[in-house]
């Protein structure tokens, strides 16, 4: 038998080659993402799918809405892409892609401010 990280190759007693794909696994995290750029991941091996979602940052609905930007590891600010908070983006994405988030360049207040990010990575085991 000949074992990948993804996938195990045998033979059955006919002679017929099998693949056999792993279970999938999902984890997920909450990262809290500000004006400094963070590696949005939760470290599952074998990633195929990330979905990134923005979620509300405060109670109040009157508030101006706020997004963050994605990108590679130092990303031009203003030139990433938005994501903005309460919608989400389902990127089907390797293992070996780092995606760098932080709050959107024309945030008003976005000095202050902290914005509640969830992740989830889909992959095989």
């Amino acid at each position: 038998m000949i074992t990948f990280p993804s996938k195990a190759i045998s033979l059955d007693e006919d002679g017929r080659l099998r693949i056999n794909r792993a279970a999938p696994k999902i984890k997920h995290a909450q990262i809290t993402v500000t004006t400094t750029e963070i590696k949005l991941q939760t470290g599952l091996t074998n990633r195929r799918t990330l979905i990134i979602k923005p979620v509300q940052s405060g109670p109040d609905a009157s508030r101006k809405r706020v997004y963050i930007e994605i990108g590679p590891s130092e990303f031009t600010l203003g030139k990433g892409t938005p994501i903005w908070e309460k919608f989400e983006l389902p990127l089907n994405v390797g293992p070996d892609l780092d995606i760098y988030g932080v709050i959107g360049l024309n945030v008003v207040g976005r000095d202050t401010m902290n914005l509640d990010v969830r992740i989830i990575e889909i992959g095989e085991g």
